[in-house]
């Protein structure tokens, strides 16, 4: 806070700006607002950054992979997050076809670390693509049934 007195400007912190600091440095959460040894500080600041990130990604601000590193995201999670939630089969389809065709370059030919680092990328998301068609397949071959009492009939009767 700051208190003018004339020409000098002093900056006065009274007893209850110290309490809350204190506090929200110190004291932890409830347990459904925070992750294990958050403290109040923490939990503020990441759900200021999930709401500045669901700012950005609904406005369109996030629109390659440069965003996402320079945001720090996690982009296998969205990209697994893409292929479950995924709508249209051509999109699917096209998510397999790129990951099918993906090669891995180890220049080191080292202990193969590389080459297991990125299988464990690549293999969980080619398997959810597989789960996905899936369940396109079912949905095409096994269609929603409308409810017992419904028929042509009554539809035409509700017009």
């Amino acid at each position: 806070k700051m208190k003018t007195n004339g020409k000098h400007q002093s900056t006065q912190i009274d007893s209850t700006d110290i309490h809350l600091s204190k506090l929200l440095s110190s004291s932890s959460p409830p347990d459904e607002l925070a992750l294990p040894t958050e403290k109040w500080l923490e939990v503020i600041a990441r759900r200021k950054r999930y709401e500045e990130l669901c700012t950005k990604l609904s406005n369109g601000e996030v629109s390659d992979i440069n965003d996402f590193v320079t945001l720090n995201l996690d982009i296998r999670q969205f990209a697994q997050d893409v292929i479950v939630n995924c709508e249209d089969p051509e999109f699917l389809w096209e998510i397999w076809n790129t990951i099918k065709r993906v090669t891995i370059l180890d220049p080191t030919c080292g202990s193969g670390a590389f080459l297991f680092a990125a299988l464990r990328i690549l293999e969980p998301l080619y398997g959810s693509c597989l789960d996905r068609m899936e369940e396109f397949v079912d949905e095409i071959n096994n269609p929603p049934s409308a409810p017992p009492h419904f028929s042509r009939e009554t539809a035409r009767k509700d017009s």
